[in-house]
């Protein structure tokens, strides 16, 4: 898979080849502007920091009218857009459980979503969005989700089940994981499977754009804020990984002492793999249009994983 959009954020700034600090149609994010000010947005101790403020200012919206709002806030969206691929963060929230202060009115999201928004066409959806995770920060409640609105029935589809949410404490960081391919969609917590989602039109999803934001207010969750919310609100992101998925479906792999260091892993035609050995201690998921066979002496070691992923070519 192809992480040259990657950002272990090393730097002072903020890459502006990689990323904007708002969504090209608006600087109005709910009831926040979205700013490039350092009180809102910065790189520290190889950390991104997105903080809420509470302060007025200003914003254009999408169609060039100006907004007075009551809060900043900071946040990043990648130029580049991405279509099949695995897409994580670790990040940090307040732990705010045990204090006086209280996360409710933030809603802190990792999420892709489309540039432009009105860019289908020929396809049986005419809007799409997936959430890796929204929070609610007044509990640190995790959601993940796939949203689209289907265009044979003309009507919004929300696909989403309250079963699969959870808590989260943030007395440490946290991994949270995308993989989207030809035929699902799985959402990781800590490098662990927490749903999976085939719904029939997850190849009808355009490429979208990576966003990190904060809801502010989060009224996706129906919370406002309250007089002791916490100001400033921080969001701390140590890194967003992004690995495009590669296509090489014609391609038939038969080797035996297969060699995972140097492999490319794209989608490949079908494997025949002998006298081999996955490596200790990793996770290694191989993807084939055909099949998978395993012959002879081939291991997986204790504490290392092997996934075999049936995947279609696109």
């Amino acid at each position: 898979m192809d992480n040259t959009n990657s950002d272990d954020f090393n730097g002072s700034t903020v890459d502006q080849n990689k990323w904007d600090y708002k969504p090209p149609w608006s600087s109005c994010h709910g009831s926040a502007c979205l700013t490039t000010n350092s009180s809102n947005r910065k790189v520290e101790n190889g950390l991104l920091k997105l903080i809420v403020q509470k302060q007025s200012c200003q914003c254009t919206d999408w169609d060039g009218t100006t907004h007075s709002k009551n809060y900043t806030s900071g946040a990043i969206f990648s130029k580049s857009l991405f279509h099949y691929g695995y897409f994580e963060i670790r990040c940090k929230l307040p732990e705010l459980s045990s204090s006086y202060y209280t996360g409710k009115g933030f809603g802190p999201n990792f999420w892709m979503w489309p540039n432009p928004p009105d860019s289908y066409s020929n396809t049986p959806v005419s809007w799409s969005e997936i959430d890796i995770y929204e929070f609610d920060g007044e509990t640190n409640k995790h959601t993940c989700n796939v949203h689209y609105e289907d265009t044979w029935t003309s009507h919004w589809s929300l696909r989403t089940n309250s079963q699969f949410d959870f808590d989260v404490n943030f007395n440490s960081y946290h991994t949270f994981a995308c993989e989207w391919t030809p035929n699902y969609i799985n959402f990781y917590f800590d490098d662990k499977l927490v749903r999976s989602t085939n719904t029939q039109y997850v190849n009808d999803l355009i490429p979208m754009n990576i966003c990190v934001d904060i809801n502010v207010p989060a009224s996706n969750f129906g919370k406002n804020f309250v007089s002791n919310s916490l100001f400033p609100y921080t969001y701390e992101v140590d890194y967003v990984r992004m690995y495009s998925l590669k296509m090489d479906c014609n391609t038939v792999v038969n080797q035996s002492n297969f060699n995972f260091s140097n492999f490319d892993y794209a989608v490949k035609k079908s494997y025949t793999l002998s006298n081999t050995t996955v490596p200790q201690n990793t996770k290694v998921t191989l993807r084939a249009t055909d099949y998978f066979e395993l012959k002879g002496e081939f291991t997986v070691p204790y504490g290392s994983e092997l996934i075999l992923a049936p995947t279609a070519c696109h």
